[in-house]
């Protein structure tokens, strides 16, 4: 019977931990603001309440389509960095992934709000719900617009390796996003 798994050496976990440390810190850092946007929600009552967490369950699903735009950037980006920038290489690219990238943010975004919009009954019956989905559409089909460009300007951060750049742009972002929660709500922590 042989090893099942081993442990990596120094060298290799001090690398592993350079390009998932970020990462990680990116996951922790969205999931923060969504969770901060569902406590939020709890102080309008049940009804708001119900009709997030559906309108945010359909931003997740659209969500994964702009998701994929950040992973092709990460395959298809590097070859055209390094070793030496191809600049010709690069934009054409660039060209090809923000044509895609337009494609998926109209599609998603008109998508999810004709959902919301007209298929509520599918998702819930009551009527409450419905009609607090359909008041909010607009603004998860603003977010599933712009959730794939930035996407893309993600994945090609990562393909550069600019780790320092996205963490302090994350980073940004989270405290905006909780200043905002903080100083225009009154009952946010």
């Amino acid at each position: 019977m042989g090893v099942f798994f081993s442990f990596p050496d120094k060298k290799s976990l001090i690398k592993l931990m350079k390009l998932s440390g970020p990462i990680f810190f990116v996951i922790v850092a969205k999931i923060a603001c969504y969770n901060a946007m569902t406590l939020k929600c709890t102080d309008f009552g049940v009804v708001p309440l119900a009709a997030n967490s559906i309108l945010m369950r359909v931003f997740f699903f659209f969500a994964c389509f702009g998701d994929s735009i950040s992973q092709t950037a990460q395959s298809f980006m590097p070859s055209t960095i390094y070793p030496k920038l191809d600049a010709k290489s690069f934009r054409a690219t660039i060209k090809k992934l923000l044509m895609v990238t337009g494609f998926v943010s109209v599609t998603n975004s008109k998508t999810a709000t004709v959902v919301l919009n007209n298929l509520g009954r599918y998702l819930t019956n009551d009527q409450r719900i419905i009609r607090g989905m359909t008041e909010n559409s607009r603004f998860i089909g603003m977010s599933l617009f712009l959730h794939p460009f930035i996407m893309l300007f993600e994945g090609t951060i990562m393909a550069q390796r600019a780790f320092p750049s996205m963490i302090a742009i994350y980073s940004v972002t989270l405290c905006l996003h909780f200043s905002i929660l903080k100083f225009y709500c009154k009952s946010f922590p």
